[in-house]
């Protein structure tokens, strides 16, 4: 049942040495069409001016100072203080659109209470140019089990769009993983495979999403190896690979293979995930991978620390 009261919305802004961008993103937050929210920042041991740009908000923004813990242990801060029926976690590097709480929150009332909203994305360079529009893949036609089949292949959400239903935080929050970059990406799969959460896009941009060389998503993508596709190549090829061969090829990467044979940044995030969080996998999803792929093997895995037990169909 929806509340015929109007919703509280929470932003978490987590912002760790982030003083060239945050004060522009106080400014979009700040110039929302949507009154009813709550702006919550937590500085996470900032070593530059981040703070006292922050603390000069303070007037219209909460402002939790801490040191330096780690982005889970941020945003868990920020939102054990959350009073808002939904919360966004945003970027203190990127830009909010005037309207997004409120496309958002109008989209919200045609679901449940248990969906995660996430929207389309414009990609904007270190001084604000606009590069090029990003539109998400459309699956809200599909049933849940369809999606999180996707979802497992690859993260298909930018959290800096998303609207989370402050309630699902108390069955799970964030946690601190190995590689900091996966951790949105673990909290929609436990959501999802766990929580039965369902997921809608909203076809519209909403927000202004930058890239620039210290942001921590483009840190991470690095450590792809150049030599990984060449070792992978084996994955695309028609023949019928056993056990050794396929353990053989796991302990000479890094990185598990995609069952296409080729690897891209988002599924990378779901490796990071699975190996610092053994996040329980599908049993048997064969039937599904065989339709995207026809010809290529498939994985079956239990969990990524059982890796040692996969089987090939």
């Amino acid at each position: 049942n929806k509340s015929t009261t109007t919703p509280k919305v929470s932003v978490i802004l987590p912002a760790r040495n982030e003083e060239e961008f945050i004060s522009k993103c106080l400014e979009t937050l700040g110039s929302q069409d949507y009154e009813n929210f709550e702006i919550i920042a937590i500085d996470d041991g900032s070593t530059d001016s981040s703070l006292e740009i922050l603390q000069n908000h303070s007037d219209k923004i909460t402002v939790i100072s801490q040191e330096n813990c780690g982005l889970a242990s941020t945003l868990n801060l920020g939102i054990s203080r959350i009073n808002g029926n939904w919360c966004k976690w945003f970027s203190p590097d990127d830009v909010l659109y005037p309207n997004a709480i409120e496309v958002l929150l109008n989209e919200e009332k045609k679901h449940t209470d248990n969906t995660i909203l996430y929207s389309n994305w414009d990609i904007i360079d270190d001084k604000g140019k606009l590069l090029r529009k990003f539109h998400e893949s459309n699956y809200n036609g599909s049933s849940n089990f369809d999606y999180n089949i996707r979802l497992l292949d690859g993260q298909q959400i930018n959290v800096n769009t998303t609207l989370v239903p402050s309630l699902l935080f108390k069955k799970h929050n964030m946690r601190e993983l190995d590689d900091p970059v996966a951790i949105d990406y673990d909290f929609f799969l436990r959501s999802a495979l766990l929580h039965n959460v369902k997921f809608h896009l909203v076809s519209q941009s909403l927000v202004k999403y930058r890239i620039h060389s210290d942001q921590l998503s483009h840190k991470n993508i690095i450590k792809i190896k150049p030599n990984f596709i060449h070792k992978t190549k084996k994955f695309a090829e028609k023949e019928s690979l056993n056990s050794k061969k396929m353990s053989e090829i796991l302990s000479a990467t890094d990185f598990i293979p995609c069952p296409n044979g080729f690897v891209h940044p988002e599924t990378y995030r779901l490796y990071e995930a699975l190996e610092s969080g053994c996040i329980p996998i599908i049993e048997n999803p064969q039937n599904f991978f065989d339709k995207f792929y026809p010809d290529n093997p498939i994985l079956k895995i239990k969990l990524w620390k059982e890796s040692s037990d996969i089987i090939i169909s």
